[in-house]
């Protein structure tokens, strides 16, 4: 998107490896087994990471409330997918 800073495009901000993520979070929950965790994941946009799905899965699977902040263009397919995963959904509206 035309708002978004230019090495979100340039291909120089790398995604994380799910593995790198889902350690991650495993480490939060082990941390404070006995809260809830919540986490977001954001962007750039995050629907273009493609091991998203994969991550959610897993992430909720460690009883972690996993949230997406979004600008909703993946396909209506893609969605309900992944909604089973995810404990809220944040769209956001950018008219440029």
């Amino acid at each position: 998107c035309s708002y978004c800073p230019s090495y979100l495009h340039d291909g120089s901000a790398k995604w994380p490896t799910a593995s790198e993520v889902i350690d991650f979070c495993q480490y939060i929950k082990s941390y404070i087994p006995e809260k809830k965790v919540i986490i977001e994941f954001t962007g750039g946009e995050v629907t273009l990471w493609e091991d998203l799905p994969t991550v959610l899965k897993q992430v909720h699977q460690l009883e972690i409330k996993p949230s997406i902040l979004s600008n909703g263009t993946k396909s209506v397919r893609w969605w309900k997918e992944i909604t089973p995963y995810l404990d809220r959904i944040n769209l956001s509206f950018h008219p440029a």
